[in-house]
């Protein structure tokens, strides 16, 4: 946990712990299709919507949403 204090409607409240690593965050960032406009199979841009590829990948929200890639899937 952090150790800053936020105020909410006068209320000091301390922040929850961060989900990801700094570095993992930028990993999401570098990768993750929201951000990159890339599929994450072949790396081609995606069209207007990020939910499917002509390679055949398809992201469902349940799969890639703020999930870190597998290194090992390369």
């Amino acid at each position: 946990m952090t150790d800053e204090l936020s105020s909410y409607i006068g209320e000091l409240i301390s922040q929850p712990p961060d989900r990801f690593t700094k570095a993992e965050k930028l990993e999401l960032l570098m990768w993750h299709p929201l951000f990159t406009g890339k599929c994450p199979r072949c790396g081609q841009k995606l069209s207007k919507t990020i939910a499917e590829c002509d390679c055949g990948w398809k992201g469902e929200e349940s799969n890639f949403a703020l999930k870190i890639r597998d290194p090992s899937c390369d």
